[in-house]
């Protein structure tokens, strides 16, 4: 074989072992009822079908990695849908990426093929990933830093949160409030898109507010965090959803005696 050869297969076991690892995460993550198989089946499918064009691609790869990637595939494959098991052991790939995803839901046939599978992930998770920041605001003690996200009624899409992340050199409070306002206009935050090669198109509305007094109308708290002196990090993995009229509101106040300085940021896909 020549080097180019030799290149390609050393290629290929590095890309096995990345899959290896992943694969191995998802057990991980399902097994400590961290991440539902509903929440993995999409990236399933994508290291099935890697795993599969590597396999297909080079013979002389490690068997024993080959042989823990295909049985934690097979796991979480008979987990999203029993009847995998059957498809599975007569080496029906394309059967198994159809009864992986049809509407989101696991377990039910769709005509999509795995190409559009990954394109539809890509779109959502890579080409439309949004972030924002309130920047470094100053706030004196007791005072707000209101923050509202709002899907405007009629967007036609679901705004899935990744990350909040929010704190201050001193203490802060941070509340999340689901469907909440407040009373000023505020001013608007720039939404920007993490893909510079397409357009900062979010259908997302973000602002926030400086106050003395809370001034926050209604809504439900769902988290309420204190914090001192670090920004504190509210992982989501897109579990947080915000439909069309509906809003999320990131409530921080300042509980030091003096002055701080504090921000608050997020990040989504559409």
């Amino acid at each position: 074989m020549g080097q180019g050869g030799t290149s390609l297969v050393e290629a290929d076991e590095r890309n096995l072992l990345l899959v290896l690892n992943e694969v191995r995460k998802m057990n991980r993550l399902q097994r400590e009822n961290r991440k539902s198989i509903d929440q993995m089946c999409d990236q399933i499918t994508y290291y099935q079908e890697l795993f599969d064009s590597f396999v297909a691609n080079n013979r002389n790869t490690d068997q024993n990695i080959v042989r823990e990637i295909r049985a934690d595939l097979l796991r979480l494959s008979i987990l999203a849908n029993p009847n995998m098991a059957t498809m599975y052991r007569s080496n029906n790939r394309k059967n198994i990426a159809e009864s992986l995803y049809s509407s989101g839901r696991p377990g039910e046939l769709t005509t999509k093929t795995q190409r559009e599978i990954f394109s539809n992930i890509t779109k959502q998770q890579h080409e439309s990933f949004y972030l924002t920041s309130t920047g470094f605001q100053s706030i004196e003690s007791n005072s707000y830093l209101l923050v509202e996200l709002a899907n405007p009624l009629g967007s036609g899409k679901l705004v899935h949160l990744s990350k909040i992340l929010g704190g201050g050199l001193l203490s802060t409070t941070i509340e999340t409030i689901l469907d909440g306002s407040f009373k000023s206009e505020g001013t608007p935050i720039t939404v920007s898109n993490s893909n510079t090669a397409f357009e900062n198109n979010s259908i997302a509305i973000a602002r926030l507010s400086i106050e003395g007094v809370d001034s926050t109308l209604g809504g439900k708290v769902i988290r309420s965090i204190i914090q001192a002196n670090r920004m504190t990090v509210m992982d989501l993995d897109g579990r947080l959803i915000i439909a069309p009229g509906h809003c999320l509101n990131i409530r921080m106040m300042n509980r030091a005696r003096e002055t701080n300085s504090v921000s608050i940021n997020l990040s989504w896909w559409e």
